[in-house]
């Protein structure tokens, strides 16, 4: 009796010595480390249509990764194919520290994140041009420019640097020119600013001349075409391969005076391309969302563009955000303009109260080798010199094959845009674009193979 006495004190004495010894996290505990390495992930297709454009997203990012690593970050980045199947599971699966998404950039996929509640998970920066309804800033956010990024920085190009306060709009019937024709018309009413529009086919290309003629207006005088163009620029949203015939359109119509105002699409046909006749597109000008001429010391081994530009900046950026956990909406964006220091390839970036990414674009124009920065006093002498050569023209002192007269100096208040035979039409106010109101999103553009 008396020894099973003793074994159970005796075992009750090192059950107590367990639990006091399991309580000292000194000796026991597993040891406490700070917050998990960063973890970002790149969700792109890793085949089809758009997979060139994936590869270079991934590509840039990878090579960021390589450089924070270089400097005792040690990120790590999980790249999740999303045209393979059990990618939703995967997304799901990862660890929270894996808590930043860069993409993804098609809208099927997009609908696949927002229908199974994967956007509620992490946070997520789409490389698309816009989000579903009132998405951007509550499920997800942008990191990529908008349709009103370009018209921004067109008009306030056109209007700031250029003193341009009459406008064009000629455009297809399509859905993407219809929409981008709307946003470019509500800049200009912002501006007071006046705006005449016209519309062509999208199916028949045929007919651009033809419709052409509604805008400019033209009068025979003689030998003579006189075009009666009230405005000074014209917005054209339409691709690179359709500006061509617009051109030779407009100057069937005698007009070649006109400041040319397209998208970022004109990019992806224009850059690093040799361009003939390029003197035809002189007066062209386009926004870009990346800095063409700066260098980071990672990409010096591979063709700069802005898709790796993306990958890059998005890298870095994602990493410096520092979010351990899913954040609110107001975290979020508080540290995304914190953020915005580190991005230096892309064109200025910034998120507003709502959560709206907004990216201030770099117009570029276009030269005989594709495109080039924007240079304001050469431009100017470039449109005094169309003005001239036009006014020349017109009242039959020259052939369209004729020289142009170059001036050395440029007047600090250049001549109107055209010497003219005719009245110029009364002012009239900003008309409406649009019959129809705009589709209220559409396709994201990608380059397209020419």
């Amino acid at each position: 009796m008396r020894f099973g006495m003793m074994a159970s004190r005796l075992l009750a004495l090192c059950l107590l010595f367990l639990l006091a010894a399991c309580q000292v996290p000194s000796l026991f505990a597993p040891k406490q480390h700070g917050p998990r390495e960063p973890g970002v992930v790149i969700l792109l297709p890793g085949d089809g249509p758009y997979a060139g454009i994936a590869s270079k997203i991934l590509e840039g990012a990878t090579l960021a990764r390589d450089e924070l690593r270089g400097h005792g970050i040690n990120v790590t980045l999980a790249f999740i194919d999303t045209n393979k199947k059990g990618w939703q599971e995967k997304l799901h699966a990862l660890p929270s520290h894996f808590n930043v998404v860069g993409g993804p950039i098609e809208r099927t996929t997009y609908s696949l994140l927002k229908k199974n509640g994967l956007l509620s998970e992490r946070t997520h920066f789409a490389f698309m041009n816009n989000l579903d309804g009132a998405d951007e800033g509550t499920l997800a956010y942008r990191f990529f420019p908008s349709p009103n990024d370009q018209v921004e920085a067109l008009v306030d190009f056109a209007t700031e640097a250029l003193k341009i306060h009459s406008f064009g709009a000629f455009y297809g019937t399509d859905d993407y020119s219809t929409k981008m024709a709307s946003l470019f018309a509500a800049k200009v009413r912002e501006k007071n600013a006046s705006l005449r529009s016209v519309t062509y086919s999208s199916t028949d290309p045929k007919k651009i001349t033809e419709q052409a003629r509604a805008l400019i207006n033209p009068v025979q005088s003689g030998s003579n075409v006189l075009p009666q163009t009230s405005f000074e620029a014209v917005f054209l949203p339409a691709s690179w391969r359709r500006v061509d015939s617009i051109q030779k359109a407009f100057v069937n119509c005698g007009e070649d005076r006109l400041v040319l105002l397209g998208t970022t699409s004109w990019e992806q046909s224009v850059v690093g391309k040799k361009l003939d006749r390029a003197e035809r597109f002189e007066l062209a000008v386009f926004p870009v969302a990346w800095n063409m001429h700066a260098r980071v010391k990672a990409l010096e081994k591979v063709a700069p563009d802005f898709w790796r530009a993306l990958g890059y900046d998005f890298m870095q950026f994602a990493v410096n955000l520092n979010l351990h956990e899913r954040a609110t909406p107001p975290q979020v964006v508080q540290k995304a303009n914190r953020s915005t220091g580190i991005v230096r390839l892309l064109a200025p970036l910034h998120w507003d109260a709502r959560g709206i990414a907004h990216q201030k674009l770099f117009i570029h124009r276009v030269t005989s080798d594709g495109m080039a920065p924007m240079d304001v006093a050469l431009f100017e002498k470039l449109r005094v010199t169309h003005r001239e050569r036009a006014a020349i023209r017109m009242q039959g002192g020259a052939s369209d094959d004729a020289p142009a007269p170059v001036r050395r100096e440029v007047r600090a208040d250049p001549a109107p845009i055209v010497q003219e035979r005719v009245e110029q039409p009364a002012p009239r106010a900003p008309e409406p674009v649009l019959e129809r109101p705009p589709q209220s999103s559409y396709k994201l553009r990608l380059p397209t193979k020419r």
